[in-house]
């Protein structure tokens, strides 16, 4: 069975995919905390989907006053 969807959803959809996409990697390219904070080790025993966190350097000046960037459209 094949579904005809409709032209806009199927755009829409699109646009979504390639939104989260730039998404990711804008936050990839982001310090873990918007302030400089320091970094910490994982402790034995204690569960951390993160494991050692470095120093965040915080986010720069340009980052922090929300203009929007270049590479997001």
């Amino acid at each position: 069975m094949t579904v005809d969807y409709p032209p806009r959803l199927v755009a829409l959809q699109a646009q979504l995919h390639r939104v989260r996409s730039q998404h990711a990697e804008l936050c990839a390219t982001l310090p873990w905390s918007a302030d400089p904070l320091e970094g910490w080790q994982a402790r034995e025993g204690v569960y951390s989907h993160r494991g050692d966190v470095e120093a965040s350097p915080g986010y720069t000046l340009s980052r922090r006053s929300g203009r929007p960037l270049s590479s997001v459209d």
